[in-house]
């Protein structure tokens, strides 16, 4: 199951036996990484899992997708994935914990700086995703997070998210 963090956690990279997971259901509510929890449930219900290093889908984003385009409240939902996935972890999987803790903490800086550069303010909803931020820094640690690319950002987000989207901003006008 450790493929999970080879490449990405998305549930458009796996294929599943039918008979595992008919009894799953998508969260109706959760609109953005519903998949990223269904793909954790589904571990579940499979007996053995096999990591094929090779090409065997070509996958298509449209521009009107959840995670493209202009920030959209229904994005939020994805804090709602946090509990449930963290809960699943702590008791089945301990040692990814951190691993999906720094690339959730990844998403939440992506989900700010999308309400960031766009043209509408979302105060409240900037502050939801840094608390968010925040309390999960908190629980990785900085010197858990297994990059440095990653310390640096996520330390400078903390300090202050403003002014890293300042300078994500200016730097992507390079």
């Amino acid at each position: 199951h450790g493929h999970m963090f080879e490449g990405n956690n998305f549930l458009c990279t796996k294929l599943l036996p039918a008979e595992s997971v008919k009894k799953l259901r998508f969260r109706e509510d959760i609109y953005r990484d519903e998949d990223t929890l269904f793909g954790w449930q589904a571990l579940r219900t499979v007996p053995s899992v096999t990591f094929a290093d090779r090409p065997l889908l070509h996958y298509v984003q449209s521009e009107e997708s959840a995670t493209r385009g202009k920030f959209r409240r229904s994005q939020l939902s994805a804090t709602k994935v946090i509990p449930l996935v963290e809960d699943f972890l702590s008791s089945e999987y301990p040692q990814w914990l951190n691993k999906w803790r720094t690339n959730y903490m990844q998403l939440m800086v992506m989900l700010y700086m999308d309400m960031f550069l766009d043209e509408e303010e979302f105060p409240q909803e900037q502050r939801m995703i840094y608390d968010t931020f925040s309390v999960m820094y908190k629980k990785v640690g900085f010197f858990k997070i297994s990059s440095m690319k990653n310390k640096l950002k996520f330390l400078f987000f903390k300090i202050s998210p403003r002014l890293f989207g300042v300078f994500h901003k200016s730097i992507h006008r390079l």
